[in-house]
């Protein structure tokens, strides 16, 4: 599913590599955790599996999922394969409702609106949030804050999912 061979990358106006060299396969199903100290790249290499960084950086190397650089797609394409939680999440929040929030990707990849109140009851539920759904964004705590992006993020079912620093 995910084959990176030989990939670097430095961000632009950077000197120092931020990845280098990093080879690794991904199959379907699999559970990974990679861990390292503060600044390794961890983050980098999540924002690069999802798409964010394209244009930001210089690359060698591949990075490709289901055979397809990752690289060569526009985002909307990739976000339909990869989700990704920011280790952040008032960074990814794009709404000042906690429905409108989980619903926000949903309609960007125009799913029916009877669809996306399915998704919306399913995902809160299974994240824990029901209770936060006519709530402010901005009454939550960093916690709730964080379910409500996992729940945004898992309601549009992507392949992969990335959790940087859980």
């Amino acid at each position: 599913m995910i084959k990176i061979k030989d990939f670097s990358f430095s961000y632009l106006g950077e000197n120092n590599k931020s990845l280098d060299k990093i080879n690794l396969s991904i199959d379907k199903g699999e559970f990974i955790v990679i861990n390292g100290n503060s600044g390794c790249g961890k983050s980098t290499l999540a924002l690069c599996i999802a798409g964010f960084l394209k244009d930001k950086g210089q690359i060698s190397g591949s990075l490709a999922i289901d055979g397809v650089d990752i690289f060569s797609q526009e985002i909307f394409d990739i976000s339909k394969k990869v989700g990704i939680i920011q280790q952040d999440p008032e960074g990814q929040i794009c709404t000042l409702r906690v429905k409108n929030e989980v619903a926000f990707g949903l309609e960007n990849l125009m799913v029916s609106r009877k669809e996306i109140h399915e998704k919306i009851e399913y995902f809160s539920k299974m994240i824990g949030i029901e209770n936060l759904l006519e709530r402010d964004i901005f009454s939550l705590s960093g916690g709730e804050k964080q379910k409500v992006a996992i729940a945004s993020v898992m309601a549009m079912e992507p392949e992969i999912l990335i959790f940087d620093e859980p």
